[in-house]
């Protein structure tokens, strides 16, 4: 039986520091012998068409910061599988608006040094649709989806989101879950949501054949993986 870990967006360099420890534990505590990460892995605000702060590094230097990052990520689960998301394409849709065709990029796993990684789309296992989550939002943005499809559907993309939801059919169950994310809000490359209402929910997902868990991840002050 697979038993998938889903890692939420990382938006490295702005991962919350204890959360690759967090994600660590989950591994081993559930013994999960795959892993997919659900995209927005690396973060590339410097070329985001978005206003950023002005104090953010440049474009070269966000490059080294996030090769330096996903490092021990990649040493942790050299095998993992990426669904990509808005943020991991950055570079691939801004060359398309000055007509540079995808072959003069490097592919994602030569621009991180992760030759064993397989980047995605989406995919699909154990019946079991995962991708990052682009093109739906609200407060259950996996369970629209799941809906929409009429199959089970595990997604990220929407920070604040994250739970478990489930429904049948005469043909069967279904569920959406939404796994939260795995960004530190303190970082200057989350500036924009400062005034939002709805927060970051740091947490992943566990997948045992069909059936999800959600694991939030204890990280306030006096929890085990409060960052200091």
């Amino acid at each position: 039986m697979n038993r998938i870990l889903v890692i939420s967006d990382l938006h490295e360099p702005a991962t919350h520091p204890k959360y690759l420890q967090f994600c660590k534990d989950l591994y081993d505590e559930w013994r999960c012998n795959k892993v997919i990460m659900i995209g927005d892995a690396v973060d590339w605000q410097a070329i985001s068409v978005h206003d950023k702060h002005p104090d953010l590094p440049s474009a070269g230097k966000e490059y080294e910061l996030i090769q330096e990052a996903i490092k021990p990520w990649y040493e942790a689960f050299p095998h993992a599988v990426i669904t990509e998301g808005n943020h991991d394409l950055r570079p691939f849709r801004l060359g398309k608006t000055v007509n540079l065709s995808d072959r003069l990029i490097k592919d994602q796993n030569t621009l991180w040094n992760t030759p064993k990684w397989t980047w995605v789309p989406e995919i699909v296992v154990d019946e079991v649709y995962y991708y990052h989550g682009m093109g739906v939002s609200s407060l259950y943005p996996a369970f629209n989806k799941a809906r929409s499809m009429g199959m089970s559907v595990v997604s990220g993309h929407v920070h604040s989101a994250a739970g478990v939801w489930w429904a049948a059919s005469p043909r069967g169950r279904f569920f959406g879950m939404n796994v939260g994310c795995g960004v530190d809000i303190d970082k200057l490359q989350f500036e924009y949501g400062i005034y939002h209402i709805r927060r970051p929910i740091l947490a992943a997902g566990i997948v045992l054949g069909s059936i999800p868990y959600l694991e939030i991840m204890p990280c306030a002050k006096g929890e085990k993986y409060y960052k200091g």
